[in-house]
């Protein structure tokens, strides 16, 4: 897979801006020679922009005409691209935005390294005096998810939203196993016309291939929860134990990175609630055990 995440200074730019001079309407590729232990830590910038060469810029800035087009945003009089790096996330993107002649931003789309489009999104408010009938938002909403090329599968979860549009989202099932966070969400106006459209489609680990089973996942909370709370035990309960998707963290390691894994694990996600004296210091609390060794890979909290 050809990334461009967290790379440093001119030699970075330099192999970051030479496909968009070779680059039409297809990929984006570009490859990264960033050591693998180059990582977030607290006290960083978590995500740094660095505008593009005029020459590049261009390039992108054509590509992002065409994809407005298709997707009926705003064309703007002029369009600016920047490489924005987000260390946290492990992950950079081009983002190309599209001003009117005031130079008001009334349009952005981000491109992934591949030169995917991750983010389309119309800035300049949208009024108009039809409405979209409810039982066609899915289809409409599937219709641009397509023409950006992130061909939604499964079932959509379609709601309202605030300003009378509808809001249209596919989880992403990998191997019949939620990916949280992941999928496609299309947001639509009122009439029918495109808000916005997110894609997220992180990199996987391998699954493993004698994955554990429910009751041993259990065995391996159970034994966590015994050290934690010792005498306190009977106060933590596990509410649910299901199979997801998810990217380690230092949750339980102090140790550990300061940002979340780039790539996911498959893992058993424990749901623990509290009763008496831990209810004051957390109300839900989740524990991810890796499905392949039971091993303790991070998790969240909710106070």
């Amino acid at each position: 897979m050809h990334t461009f995440f967290r790379l440093r200074g001119h030699g970075r730019r330099a192999r970051i801006l030479a496909p968009f001079a070779l680059a039409s309407a297809g990929a984006l590729l570009v490859s990264s020679n960033a050591p693998a232990n180059d990582r977030f830590t607290a006290g960083q910038a978590g995500t740094t922009s660095t505008a593009l060469p005029a020459a590049a810029g261009r390039v992108i800035a054509t590509r992002a005409a065409i994809d407005a087009a298709l997707l009926g945003l705003p064309p703007g009089a002029t369009r600016t691209a920047i490489q924005v790096d987000n260390r946290f996330l492990g992950r950079s993107y081009v983002d190309v935005t599209a001003r009117d002649t005031n130079q008001h931003p009334v349009a952005m789309l981000r491109y992934n390294p591949d030169g995917s489009i991750r983010t389309a999104i119309q800035l300049s408010w949208h009024t108009s005096s039809t409405a979209l009938p409810v039982a066609r938002a899915e289809t409409t909403a599937r219709w641009f998810a397509v023409r950006a090329q992130a061909t939604p599968v499964g079932v959509a979860t379609v709601s309202a939203t605030a300003d009378g549009g509808t809001s249209v989202q596919w989880g992403r099932l990998v191997g019949g196993v939620p990916v949280p966070g992941d999928g496609v969400r299309v947001v639509l106006w009122p009439d029918g016309t495109l808000h916005s459209l997110a894609r997220e489609e992180r990199p996987l680990a391998t699954a493993p291939s004698a994955p554990l089973d429910r009751a041993a996942a259990t065995g391996r909370v159970e034994t966590r929860l015994q050290g934690w709370f010792g005498a306190s035990r009977s106060l933590a309960r596990v509410a649910s134990l299901e199979l997801a998707w998810v990217a380690p963290n230092d949750m339980f390691n102090r140790q550990g990175a300061d940002a979340p894994s780039s790539t996911l694990r498959l893992a058993w996600v424990a749901t623990l609630s509290s009763s008496g004296a831990l209810a004051s210091q957390w109300q839900q609390l989740q524990v991810w055990i890796d499905a392949g060794d039971g091993s303790l890979i991070g998790g969240d909290i909710a106070r």
